[in-house]
């Protein structure tokens, strides 16, 4: 497994041909007036609607079925991310269509400190009443994530609070087999590997270089949070 929302942000990096538009406002009175319904931990979410953090939306990833991944101001994002805040989905959340007259099953992706993303499954057309909405049922879902298993053993407790386990993934390179803990802050795709001995390594792409690092891993991962928290 890996982080599927980072990796859904990469893909939209890698392939800008990838079909987007302009976020519609429906779509962000649904997202605010569903968030106000909800218990008053994931309020501080409406605040990222109304700093217009939320501009574009991005489909066709099929990613979840009808999963629409949201674009982000580039001037507001800084105030938001928290690259270790692990992803969640708040579901079994129903919003009224005014087509079917019928409840639609609306999901909302958070992760990383943003909301990421939703989807509306139920019906392949609808025009949703933003006001009716039911959220007397709605679970915060959680992901397994495999290759986070593979190494969580090994990590104390206080390596593992430093972690996203979404981050991680397992990499394959020059026949060796790694896992990728985390981005290095430079935002430049270099990131903190390490094996399944614990031993931790700097893994870079231009030059491609995989230095073994010989200071403690929770040392390693607390600079890079610190370096993230600093940056402009």
């Amino acid at each position: 497994m890996f982080n599927v929302f980072k990796v859904i942000k990469q893909m939209l990096e890698w392939r800008s041909q990838m079909r987007h538009r302009k976020v519609e406002q429906w779509e962000l009175d649904l997202l605010r007036n569903t968030l106000q319904k909800l218990p008053s931990e994931y309020h501080s979410f409406i605040r990222q609607i109304d700093d217009n953090l939320l501009i574009k939306v991005y489909y066709g990833l099929g990613f979840l079925p009808n999963w629409m991944t949201f674009g982000f101001n580039q001037e507001v994002i800084d105030k938001y991310d928290i690259p270790c805040e692990k992803e969640f989905f708040l579901t079994h959340i129903q919003i009224w269509d005014k087509i079917s007259s019928k409840y639609l099953n609306y999901t909302i992706g958070c992760g990383g400190g943003t909301i990421n993303g939703y989807s509306i499954t139920g019906a392949t057309e609808y025009v949703i009443d933003v006001t009716n909405i039911n959220v007397d049922h709605f679970k915060r879902q959680t992901l397994f994530y495999e290759d986070y298993s593979k190494i969580e053993g090994s990590l104390t407790d206080f390596e593992r609070d430093l972690l996203n386990p979404g981050d991680v993934y397992e990499i394959k390179l020059e026949g060796k087999t790694y896992y990728h803990l985390m981005d290095l802050a430079d935002g430049d795709g270099d990131f903190i590997g390490m094996d399944l001995k614990k031993r931790v390594y700097l893994i870079t792409h231009d030059p491609f270089e995989i230095k073994l690092l010989d200071k403690p891993l929770r040392e390693i991962l607390e600079k890079n949070l610190k370096a993230f928290a600093n940056r402009d």
